[in-house]
């Protein structure tokens, strides 16, 4: 049976957003990642798969009262119900924690969950979904918001009044045939001290946006079609910020030209690696399987009355042989099976 590579990355999560504060300027919590699942061996027969790519989440608010958390991001799929083995499909990043005051907000579960806004108390972080596509947020003790989960590590919880959370790292895929990170934490926001010196919380390497600068500022957004999540905003006396927007995902396949037969699809960008085909989505869109490429089939005659032959399997699950002799057989297709075939002394037609 023919088989995929797949990678899924669901769009992260947006960071927390914050109103104007007349005293503390305080920074908020950095969105997860989306949630990041690859398969190398996805089994497949000849059918369409619906594409889903998740968009990334937007930032909380800049006004209201409280927790402005951001917005969770949509998860990406690669579905094709019973014509392909299994599914895979991935969550949105959690939305980083936001507010105002010591009211930081707490961080959402996702894919990654988002970390959590500045506060006074130990707010809870986002927690992952689970399934391993990610890790928790961070957690906030302090006037700067924490780090999104990325698909590698866990957001850095912030334990300073002045520095913001890194983001958590994604991880690393080689499915193109080059080397790229997906799934980033954003950063949280810096705090505000009097020397002005709150250092901003990075975002994740995998796309993660970093938080506001000390002295106020938005979130800045994840990198496109990474699923990295965004940084959280940072509020000054006069004027509240909005969090960054989290990262649209992607989803890739990878596959060996010669195990298949004609493929299409909608949406995709077709590239090649060696004697790869790449498709990679940066909406949503389908592939099509339309059956496996033709093989050689290599016959060793015992007798006139059976053929024992050992077939591969490639695609279909069932063979149809026609006999025109006792000698001659067209294969249509390969098998994964060692089988021995009672061929009729008359030729004839054998389906198994």
């Amino acid at each position: 049976m023919a088989v995929l590579k797949v990678l899924t990355v669901a769009g992260g999560g947006g960071g927390g957003g914050t109103d104007a504060q007349a005293v503390f300027f305080f920074g908020q919590g950095g969105g997860g990642a989306g949630g990041y699942l690859e398969n190398d061996s996805f089994a497949v027969i000849p059918g369409t798969a619906n594409v889903i790519v998740g968009t990334g989440g937007a930032g909380g608010a800049n006004s209201g009262t409280y927790a402005k958390t951001g917005i969770n991001g949509v998860g990406s799929s690669f579905d094709i119900g019973a014509v392909i083995s299994a599914g895979i499909s991935t969550s949105g990043g959690g939305g980083g924690g936001g507010g105002a005051s010591s009211a930081g907000g707490n961080g959402s579960a996702g894919g990654s969950g988002g970390g959590t806004g500045a506060t006074s108390n130990a707010n809870s972080a986002g927690i992952t979904v689970g399934g391993g596509q990610g890790n928790n947020g961070g957690q906030s003790f302090s006037g700067s918001g924490s780090g999104g989960g990325g698909r590698g590590s866990q957001g850095v919880s912030s334990v300073s009044t002045n520095n913001g959370g890194a983001g958590g790292a994604g991880l690393s895929s080689s499915i193109t045939g080059t080397a790229v990170t997906y799934a980033g934490g954003g950063g949280g926001g810096a705090g505000y001290n009097s020397s002005g010196t709150g250092i901003t919380g990075a975002g994740g390497i995998g796309g993660g946006g970093a938080g506001g600068v000390n002295t106020g500022g938005v979130g800045n957004n994840g990198t496109p079609n990474t699923g990295g999540g965004a940084g959280g905003a940072v509020a000054n006396a006069s004027t509240g910020y909005i969090g960054g927007t989290g990262a649209d995902g992607v989803v890739i396949i990878s596959y060996v030209t010669a195990d298949f037969g004609t493929c299409t699809n909608t949406n995709g960008n077709v590239t090649t690696d060696g004697p790869n085909t790449v498709v990679t989505w940066t909406t949503n869109g389908s592939f099509t399987v339309a059956g496996a490429a033709p093989s050689d089939l290599d016959v060793d005659v015992h007798d006139t009355n059976a053929i024992n032959e050992s077939l591969s399997m490639n695609t279909a699950p069932v063979e149809l042989l026609s006999v025109q002799d006792t000698l001659s057989i067209i294969e249509n297709s390969k098998m994964g099976l060692d089988l021995t075939i009672p061929v009729p002394p008359n030729g004839g037609i054998v389906i198994f």
